[in-house]
C-alpha cells in the first residue's frame, strides 16, 4: 500500500505512541484512553475516579491503576509535586527492571493546566497577578509568560512520560462530571 511514497512511517514499528483525544462531552474520550494497551496509569486531574474505578469493574480490569491530583488550596499547590514525584517513582522502578505502566493517560489536561498554573504562580509571582474576593486573596494569571510557561511545563511532563511508554493526553471542550 502506498508503495510510491518516499519515508513513509511504518506504524507497526513505532514503540511508543504520544496520542492527544478530544471531543464533546460524554462522547468516551476517557473509556477510550482507558482501552490502550496495559498495564496503564491513569494522572486523574478531573476527579472523577470514580469513572475509572467502574470502567474497571464493568470491564473486569485488575490491570489499570491511577491517582487523582488537584490543589486543595491554589495558594499552596501540591498536585503536580506529588505528579513529578510520581513520575520520578517510574523512571526509578524502569532503572531498577521493574514493571512499569506501558501507558499513562492525562486525564484531563484541561485540568493539569490549572494545576501547572498554580505550581508556576506559586513558584513565580510575577506571572499573575492579584484579586480578592472576601477575604481570600487569589492569584491569577496574566501575560504570555504564563503561557509560554504553561506550554514548556506540558512538554516537560510529557517527554518525560513518552520515556516511559505510551502517552494519552484527554481534552475536554467543557467541564464533565459523572452522575
Amino acid at each position: 500500500m502506498y508503495e510510491n511514497i518516499a519515508g513513509l512511517i511504518d506504524l507497526k514499528a513505532a514503540s511508543k505512541y504520544k496520542i492527544a483525544i478530544v471531543g464533546v462531552p460524554k462522547a468516551g474520550k476517557s473509556w477510550l484512553a482507558y482501552t490502550a494497551p496495559a498495564p496503564l496509569y491513569a494522572f486523574d486531574f478531573d476527579t472523577r475516579s470514580e469513572s475509572l474505578k467502574e470502567f474497571c469493574a464493568k470491564y473486569k480490569r485488575t490491570d489499570i491503576a491511577g491517582k487523582s491530583y488537584w490543589d486543595k488550596n491554589p495558594n499552596a499547590p501540591n498536585a503536580m509535586d506529588q505528579v513529578e514525584a510520581d513520575i520520578a517513582a517510574f523512571e526509578y522502578d524502569k532503572q531498577q527492571g521493574k514493571e512499569i505502566p506501558k501507558t499513562y493517560v492525562l486525564d484531563s489536561m484541561t485540568y493539569m493546566r490549572t494545576a501547572m498554573e498554580h505550581t508556576l504562580i506559586y513558584q513565580q509571582q510575577q506571572l499573575s497577578r492579584k484579586i480578592k474576593i472576601g477575604s481570600t486573596v487569589l492569584n491569577i494569571p496574566q501575560g504570555w509568560d504564563i503561557i509560554n510557561g504553561l506550554r514548556a511545563y506540558m512538554d516537560y511532563i510529557v517527554g518525560r512520560l513518552s520515556e516511559l511508554g505510551n502517552v494519552i493526553a484527554v481534552f475536554h471542550e467543557t467541564d464533565e462530571t459523572d452522575k
